[in-house]
Formats: structure tokens, sequence, C-alpha cells
């Protein structure tokens, strides 16, 4: 991973880059609402299962997250989520902020919770809300046409991909006029047949 810039903090975030069929099921959910409302979409090597937004990181924290990340990686072996069709925040009538979710898995929930006691260590608090598992898609920066946004991704169905968790992936997000960009900072592979992870 490469050196923090002295003096300068960073926003980070830890995730999971999704797999070719995640973001296949992605794109077709989509352009499924392509004419529909005024949504900024996602651009498809963009998209991403957030485990927790770290927020502003001083170089200091920085340095020590690949240890953190590395213990973190060696508690847990590949395992399995499956995608579990589309939602909005607030709520599908009001969509501010679209999404494909996941259904419930006690494996991703107890990934996220080993994430937030690890960061702990280096004084980044627990997020306030309740996690839910989900890839945003797009952005409604409007209510022109939401009724037709909303009836469309409603009534998408894709089909039950089953995607395997085998590597976290600690990202900057660098917020630039035409949307944030992401550079991976450093990965670590989860255990494999009871092999410790090791940082690529």
């Amino acid at each position: 991973m490469s050196e923090p810039a002295s003096g300068t903090t960073e926003r980070l975030f830890v995730a999971v880059w999704p797999p070719d069929p995640v973001r296949v099921a992605a794109t077709d959910a989509m352009r499924a609402c392509r004419g529909a409302g005024d949504v900024k979409w996602v651009a498809d090597s963009q998209l991403h299962l957030t485990l927790k937004f770290l927020g502003e990181v001083t170089p200091e924290q920085q340095r020590s997250l690949p240890a953190v990340l590395q213990e973190i990686a060696n508690d847990f072996s590949h395992f399995m989520v499956h995608l579990s069709g589309v939602g909005a925040f607030p709520d599908l009538r009001r969509p501010r902020t679209l999404w494909l979710g996941l259904e419930p898995s006690p494996d991703i929930q107890a990934l996220v919770d080993r994430v937030e006691d690890g960061m702990l260590q280096v004084r980044i608090p627990r997020a306030d809300a309740p996690y839910r598992a989900h890839l945003t898609l797009g952005r409604v920066r409007s209510v022109r046409g939401a009724a037709a946004l909303s009836a469309r991704f409603s009534a998408w169905r894709g089909e039950r991909v089953a995607w395997p968790v085998q590597t976290i992936t600690l990202v900057r997000s660098e917020l630039r006029t035409g949307g944030a960009e992401y550079t991976t900072l450093g990965s670590w592979a989860l255990r494999a047949d009871g092999a410790e992870g090791q940082t690529e």
C-alpha cells in the first residue's frame, strides 16, 4: 500500500468489489430505467459493496490500517452472498438513492461487525445507523419523472446471482466535478481452505 501524503487526510472506505455477474445484473437494472426520471447512474467500474465508510482519515491512522485489515481478513473464510432485488433510500415512493440489495446474510453482518470493531483500534468510531448491504446504482437529482422511475425500478426482476466474497479492499474516494473517483489502496484476501489471507 502506498504511503499517505504527509499532513493530508484522505476520504476512505472499506469495500468488496463485485464479480462480473453482479455487474451484469446491475447494468440490466439500470438499463430497465433508462429514460425515466432524472438520475445520475453509477459507472459499471465503480459498483461496490461498502462495508464501512471511514470518512477523512489522517496519515497516522492510514498507516495502521493495513495491519488491522489483515487481522480482519484472517478471521474470515470465503463465503457466499446473493443479490435480492432493488430498493431505494428513503423508499421506492420517494427515491433519492437507488440500489441493488443483498439477501440477509449472517456472514456479511459478521464481517461488517468485525470491521467496525477493528476501526476502533485506529480511533474511527462505529457507524450510527444499522448496516444495510447494498450496491448504489444511481442518485436521483430531481423529482422530474419520479413516478415513472419508481414504477420501472420496482418492476425489475433479475436473476438470483450468487456472489463469492473473497477479498476486502481499502479504497480512496476523491470528489471531482463529474463525481467520485475511486482508487484501490490495498486488498486483503479472506482465508481459503484454512490458509491465512495474504495481502495483495
